[in-house]
């Protein structure tokens, strides 16, 4: 999942590379999903829509794990805003067994001063 808009997140070259690492895979499956923006945010959360994959389409809250890919500062509330779409609690303590896992990668996950 890349935290921000699909203009800015589809060029990522290294969540293009992760992506096709994944599938081509036999035993794993990855889709991708950006953050959308506030207009289509505002009309989602209207119509109880939740964030969603662009291949398949399917629910965001419906996969194992949401990884995030972390690449600017100015990202991190993009992610807990995505994980909120998804219907997924942002608090880890909130979350059960029927909750994908939520991690995140990148090289601004190495820096936790921010």
């Amino acid at each position: 999942m890349y935290p921000d808009a699909y203009e800015v997140g589809l060029p990522n070259q290294g969540l293009q590379i992760l992506y096709e690492i994944i599938n081509e895979r036999d035993d794993a499956r990855a889709e991708r999903s950006y953050a959308p923006w506030t207009d289509m945010e505002e009309q989602m959360r209207r119509r109880g829509i939740p964030l969603f994959s662009v291949d398949s389409h399917e629910p965001a809250d419906q996969f194992d794990l949401l990884a995030f890919n972390l690449s600017a500062e100015l990202v991190y509330t993009n992610l807990l805003n995505c994980v909120d779409l998804a219907g997924v609690p942002v608090r880890s303590a909130q979350r059960g067994p029927q909750h994908p896992i939520v991690v995140a990668g990148g090289h601004c996950t190495f820096n936790p001063s921010p």
